[in-house]
């Protein structure tokens, strides 16, 4: 994919599928615990670059919808971290949402990830 930026982090978090719990009896001494299958090429992939004035974007039309959940994602980052750079996020794949593949968990992890990485917090 091309881009504009000079200098640019990006970052791929892979889709998931969790296969129920293990033991919900906990007759073997774990109440709870889970099988997760990654699932290979099924990802989202995040981009940060430096902007004159933050800007939030998305490739696809699922990454549209996600627009203000990333939002959310980058005040809390800046917030806890005291990092305030003008960025630009791209969104350049995202998992569906509400389909069971982890998507917000997944979109919050490559943001947090690309985050630190950009900011040297890693």
């Amino acid at each position: 994919m091309q881009t504009d930026f000079q200098t640019s982090v990006t970052l791929r978090a892979p889709g998931r599928l969790h296969l129920g719990f293990l033991d919900p009896s906990a007759s073997l001494g774990r109440r709870f615990g889970s099988v997760g299958l990654v699932i290979d090429g099924f990802e989202t992939e995040v981009e940060f670059g430096s902007a004159t004035a933050d800007r939030i974007s998305a490739e696809t039309l699922e990454g549209v919808a996600e627009i203000e959940r990333a939002a959310a994602h980058m005040h809390t980052l800046r917030r806890r971290s005291g990092r305030h750079d003008t960025l630009h996020l791209r969104l350049l794949r995202v998992l569906p949402s509400h389909a069971g593949f982890g998507s917000g968990t997944q979109l919050a992890l490559a943001i947090g990830r690309a985050f630190a990485h950009w900011h040297g917090l890693m």
